[in-house]
């Protein structure tokens, strides 16, 4: 394969998976709720949503969002278990832009997902940028983080795994 070929293709699978995800809409009701579900937890991880949390605690979780007898683990962290681990772990542990990086997530999206009754497996991005707007570099990219889960999600979350692969800086 030539270089102008794999160039091609490497612009037109992102293309094209993007393209794909966003025409696939016709999910179960039971995917919609996980999708849902997903999608608010990791919501509450860009800043300023996880503002709240930090400053006031476990009180302004919307109900329903845990179980409350979440189970997980995360890796390389370790396990969590209850309502208040399993909301420390997603809250407690996203950064807000203080010395010194200053850096944040600025968006956690749900790139790939699938569902089968009630547990679902997500892929999410975070784009981790430069937030505190005293800086001269604010806006900056600074880099991603993924995050590979695989969670029961009736009744609130209920059981998580996640990973974090091992990389300073993952593209697209």
């Amino acid at each position: 394969m030539n270089i102008k070929n794999f160039h091609i293709i490497s612009l037109f699978l992102p293309l094209t998976t993007l393209i794909l995800l966003g025409s696939a809409k016709n999910y179960t009701p039971q995917a919609s709720r996980n999708l849902a579900t997903i999608k608010a937890i990791y919501n509450l991880t860009v800043f300023p949503n996880n503002v709240p949390f930090i400053t006031q605690g476990f009180s302004v979780i919307p109900a329903g969002l845990f179980n409350a007898n979440a189970t997980g683990r995360v890796s390389p962290l370790g396990n969590f278990s209850g309502f208040e681990e399993s909301a420390e772990y997603f809250f407690g542990l996203a950064p807000t832009p203080q010395a010194p990086f200053y850096a944040a997530f600025a968006t956690a999206d749900v790139v790939e997902f699938s569902s089968c009754g009630d547990v679902a497996s997500s892929v999410v991005r975070f784009d981790a940028r430069v937030l505190n707007q005293s800086r001269p570099d604010f806006g900056k990219h600074v880099t991603y983080l993924k995050e590979v889960s695989c969670a029961g999600t009736a009744s609130g979350l209920k059981f998580n795994s996640s990973w974090f692969p091992c990389s300073s800086k993952l593209e697209g």
